[in-house]
């Protein structure tokens, strides 16, 4: 699935949209992928010993944070959200703060590990926009080791774009692979272009339309097709860039 067809909402760059987003929606949700399927990836190229502090970038309402911490990393949390830090600040003793991640008020380097999971597809719906680039390139600036982010675009729309960004501040070591989308987000996806319009919760109190989503996520384990229908995206792609320090 490219990403014009993913991503098509400018509405989801803006501060507003999910200021509103968060007040109406309040159950802590994950994009893409959550701590199950990215721990693999993260406890290998970034051991817990080795990494003193992690800046989690747009965190949302995610639950990786918590999975992070539980974990023994220890997680520092940004959003431009103010609704959405409030709410996460009274049921979590992790720190938050509001901020812009494409101008963080943080010194260089002042975070060992950065993790962004949608946030850089957030911002790229915004055609045009150089906001995608600034997030990156300060992520670089910031992470004294290492950054980790997850986004649909494949390598071949990403990988350029990520390496220009990250440059100027030094040589990175790359590494991505394809990580399996949790069931909730497979389980939305096919939601949103099955039943265009329609609010998750009417699909689900629809038996009809709940056994179809169903059906088609069996579907996608098997790799089967539904109906004709090719088989959507059922995985996003995890981008590790490590900082190489000379000897």
């Amino acid at each position: 699935m490219e990403d014009s067809q993913t991503f098509s909402r400018h509405e989801y760059a803006q501060r507003d949209f999910w200021n509103n987003r968060f007040n109406e929606y309040k159950s802590a949700f994950d994009w893409y992928v959550g701590w199950a399927e990215m721990k693999n990836l993260i406890m290998r190229n970034f051991p817990v010993e080795s990494i003193a502090n992690v800046l989690m970038v747009g965190c949302g309402n995610s639950k990786l944070s918590e999975a992070m911490a539980k974990n023994q990393y220890h997680v520092t949390n940004i959003d431009i959200s103010n609704v959405v830090l409030e709410q996460m600040a009274e049921k979590t003793k992790q720190e938050y703060g509001l901020m812009d991640a494409t101008r963080c008020c943080f010194r260089d380097g002042s975070f060992d590990l950065l993790v962004d999971k949608g946030t850089y597809d957030a911002l790229a719906c915004e055609a045009g926009s150089e906001m995608p680039f600034k997030l990156v390139s300060e992520m670089g600036r910031v992470a004294s080791k290492g950054i980790v982010i997850v986004t649909h675009g494949k390598p071949a729309n990403r990988s350029g774009a990520f390496k220009e960004a990250l440059e100027q501040y030094g040589e990175w070591e790359e590494i991505f692979d394809q990580c399996e989308l949790s069931f909730q987000s497979q389980f939305i996806n096919i939601v949103r272009s099955s039943f265009p319009g329609e609010s998750l919760a009417a699909v689900v109190k629809t038996p009809e339309k709940l056994a179809q989503c169903l059906k088609e996520i069996a579907a996608y384990k098997d790799n089967k097709e539904v109906s004709g229908k090719s088989l959507r995206q059922t995985h996003c792609w995890v981008y590790i860039y490590k900082r190489v320090t000379s000897n």
